[in-house]
């Protein structure tokens, strides 16, 4: 069940405690959604909740936020890169939102990792990680699927262009297939194209 306001302060409060009693680490918080923060019409409600879900994580004693930001796509776009304009838009968007986010990311002690999904924001590697460097925070950093971008890059170059600003991976194998749209499905681990010796 979805718990909110001082509910989830009460039950995270009491649900932290026991794991670490039971010795469970909760590594990373992911977010109800996508924040939508390049709709216009979405925008406040995409950054309310986002607010929202720090305070969560951080009840949690959860020290990274995975972050997706950036509208689904429509179906017949979904795996294609956005245009320069579309992309300019996300990232003029994302800084806006993150003007407010990060400082409470901070003062909660959380940081906030974006993740490259399937709306294909951020599709090339180098802008990616340049992006991300942008902010110059030790609270924005990049959480690595291994498993999302092969489509566009090998692992490799995504851990490179990454580097130290990774701060939690996804660990997913992807057996390519450029003759889809998606390039590819999600395959069991060690079956797929995924160079894991490249992703050390």
């Amino acid at each position: 069940d979805r718990l909110r306001g001082q509910d989830v302060r009460r039950t995270l409060g009491r649900q932290h405690p026991l794991a670490a009693e039971k010795g469970v680490v909760i590594h990373s918080a992911m977010a109800n959604g996508w924040y939508a923060f390049d709709d216009d019409a979405q925008y406040e409600a995409a950054l309310a909740q986002a607010k929202g879900e720090i305070a969560v994580a951080a009840a949690y004693g959860v020290d990274t936020m995975l972050v997706v930001s950036g509208s689904r796509r429509s179906p017949e776009k979904r795996y294609e890169k956005l245009t320069a304009e579309e992309q300019a838009k996300v990232d003029a968007a994302t800084r806006k939102a993150f003007a407010e986010l990060v400082p409470l990311a901070e003062k909660a002690g959380v940081c906030l990792a974006l993740e490259f999904v399937w709306n294909n924001c951020w599709a090339d590697p180098e802008a990616y990680a340049a992006f991300v460097r942008s902010f110059a925070s030790p609270w924005v950093k990049i959480y690595l699927d291994l498993g999302n971008g092969l489509k566009f890059a090998p692992v490799g170059t995504w851990v490179s262009a990454a580097g130290k600003d990774i701060r939690r991976v996804h660990i997913k194998d992807f057996a390519l297939d450029q003759s889809v749209p998606r390039g590819g499905e999600f395959v069991a681990i060690g079956t797929g194209d995924i160079d894991f010796a490249a992703a050390k």
